[in-house]
């Protein structure tokens, strides 16, 4: 059997660099939307996440982006995203947002929420399970409005420097803003737990707190 020349070995092998690199595109979640509102995700042919969100709010692409004037979903599966400046979840609205999730939402990027979500001129609520980050200057939940905003949810994980855990503000002064979450660790470098703000009334709420500018504890109402 007659050996494979070196030329014929490099062609080989950017090929198979070439399939390496599409496979692991493959893994960051694509969202797309039908005409009826409901929602699939994928990880290259896999179905990993559906659900349905307002009609014709979907930005197809990856991670889940939706926009609407008053914009409502409801998800159940696992959305990730890699690259740098990809949320996993971003909504917007003008008026209000509402948003569940049952599963985990992971970003491995730079500059890549876990969940970013505002309104213009009215409330947000989001309901979420996991969501965790890993790169510098990710947040793992975003949330601001005019009116009042509030965030539940299972467990967030920023392991990122200058990567805060949850973040929530109301704009007006009968707004209320408020985090409920069983656990919060922002472990990476200038990262802090919880920053909740208010014109009017606040209240932030955690089971297990631990961030790199405090350490673990057990956080109050």
């Amino acid at each position: 059997m007659k050996a494979l020349g070196s030329r014929r070995w490099g062609l080989l092998a950017s090929v198979a660099a070439i399939s390496f690199a599409a496979d692991k595109a493959q893994a960051e979640t694509v969202c797309s939307q039908a005409a009826d509102g409901s929602v699939e995700c994928v990880d290259g042919s896999t179905v990993v996440a559906s659900g349905s969100v307002t009609p014709n709010s979907v930005i197809d692409g990856v991670g889940l982006q939706a926009n609407d004037p008053d914009l409502f979903g409801t998800m159940t599966g696992n959305i990730t995203t890699t690259s740098d400046g990809a949320d996993g979840v971003s909504l917007g609205g003008d008026f209000s947002v509402g948003f569940t999730q049952v599963g985990l939402i992971a970003t491995h990027g730079n500059g890549a929420a876990g969940l970013s979500a505002y309104s213009f001129d009215g409330f947000v609520s989001i309901h979420v399970g996991d969501v965790s980050t890993s790169g510098a200057g990710s947040v793992g939940i975003g949330a601001g409005g005019f009116e009042s905003v509030g965030v539940t949810c299972n467990s967030v994980s920023t392991t990122g420097a200058n990567s805060l855990g949850v973040g929530v503000g109301a704009s007006t002064f009968s707004g209320v803003a408020g985090v409920n979450c069983g656990e919060i660790s922002a472990t990476g470098a200038g990262s802090g737990g919880i920053r909740v703000s208010s014109l009017g009334s606040a209240y932030a709420a955690a089971a297990f707190l631990r961030s790199s500018q405090l350490g673990p504890r057990k956080s109050r109402a």
